[in-house]
């Protein structure tokens, strides 16, 4: 169970117990009573979910991936979602071409063009795991659109996971 407290000036604090039995907050800042409800019932449902083990619901999924990426910080410091949840798609790519020390240059100049697509459509700054199959999807047909070949396509594609 989550509950609201209000704070002077309007700033509002959600706290609950988390999953390792300790007082948790959440705090929103300058923000409306609909909102911080809203908020809160989703906190309650990412509680329940890690106690019973179980993935996040499509409806809170989605919300995930809306959300600001300040929020999600806080919620993975309260320990409500991963840390990997918040990793941004430009930190995410360079890291991943940093680690591959395995990669001839050809394949490494592949992999970096790909990723150079992947930030240009959807932005460094984008949470990683929001990224769906749909988005990924409409990731190809905007590289259509940018005149590259069907082979080249293909091929990107399978890093990402959208198929032809």
């Amino acid at each position: 169970m989550a509950s609201i407290t209000n704070e002077p000036g309007g700033r509002r604090t959600i706290q609950f117990v988390g999953i390792d039995g300790k007082r948790r907050s959440v705090r929103l800042g300058k923000t409306s009573k609909q909102t911080a409800e809203a908020i809160k019932l989703r906190i309650e449902k990412l509680l329940a979910s890690r106690r019973l083990g179980e993935p996040a619901d499509a409806e809170l999924r989605r919300w995930l991936g809306s959300a600001e990426t300040a929020l999600l910080e806080k919620l993975a410091r309260g320990g409500l979602i991963d840390c990997g949840q918040v990793s941004k798609l430009g930190e995410l790519c360079k890291n991943y071409l940093d680690t591959r020390v395995d990669l001839k240059p050809k394949t490494r100049a592949y992999l970096r063009n790909t990723s150079d697509r992947l930030v240009a459509y959807f932005g460094a700054e984008r949470i990683a795991r929001t990224i769906t199959s749909a988005d990924a999807a409409d990731w190809r047909r905007w590289m259509l659109t940018e005149g590259l070949s069907e082979a080249t396509l293909r091929e990107a594609s399978i890093w990402v996971g959208a198929q032809p």
